[in-house]
């Protein structure tokens, strides 16, 4: 089936989310060493692989909004989250850390070429995702974007599909999600989408539950419309 309309997850799905947070998200661990008495359990409660420098597929702090990961940040080391949310710098949002796994602006103009919408769904801050969408130069193709802070119940709950099909006027039977994480799998099929698209540039499928198309960057999403 053909879709109508195509929800993209942001980072990790159409950017490089290593890229963007990894920096932070280091930093902010640095800053709280003196809070965290065990490095190993809370490595493994982030996702975090120090030795690799890198964060596992599905963690928390890659992939849920700010103030989520700061709340069970908070929780976990047993201290104030002001403490935790002090302790994250500012994310440098550049033309260095906001890259695109594909050409976007080649796949928006076959999607668009073929009458069908784009929208944005990211549980990033719109502040943050705004400034990435100038950079990406992809704002004229999208039909709708949805933020971490619009203060509609985020994935995995189907809230923000919901909202989306609604104001374009389109039935998620009609929609593809396309995301990186449980969470974006999750909201797609409790929205009821159409299809159902998990993305991993390192084909690592094994950890994902519940069922969806496996692909491994957007641009395969040609071979479904």
């Amino acid at each position: 089936m053909k879709p109508r309309l195509i929800i993209f997850d942001k980072d990790g799905t159409l950017i490089d989310n290593m890229l963007l947070f990894m920096p932070s998200v280091v930093k902010m661990i640095k800053n709280l060493e003196t809070h965290i008495k065990n490095k190993k359990k809370f490595f493994k409660f982030l996702g975090y692989d120090e030795e690799k420098n890198y964060f596992f597929p599905g963690s928390f702090v890659l992939s849920q909004p700010l103030e989520v990961s700061i709340q069970k940040i908070s929780k976990h080391l047993e201290i104030e989250p002001e403490i935790v949310r002090k302790s994250i710098p500012k994310l440098k949002i550049n033309k260095e850390t906001v890259v695109p796994y594909v050409d976007l602006k080649d796949l928006f103009d076959t999607l668009v070429d073929e009458g069908i919408k784009i929208a944005i769904n990211t549980s990033d801050r719109r502040k943050n995702t705004e400034k990435c969408i100038k950079i990406l130069g992809i704002k004229k193709y999208l039909d709708m974007v949805v933020c971490g802070d619009d203060g509609i119940k985020n994935k995995p709950a189907p809230d923000t599909i919901k909202y989306i099909c609604d104001e374009l006027g389109i039935s998620p039977y009609e929609t593809f999600m396309v995301g990186d994480t449980q969470a974006d799998i999750d909201a797609g099929l409790r929205a009821k989408c159409g299809g159902v698209f998990l993305v991993r540039e390192d084909q690592d499928f094994g950890k994902f539950k519940n069922y969806h198309v496996h692909i491994r960057n957007v641009n395969q999403l040609n071979y479904y419309l």
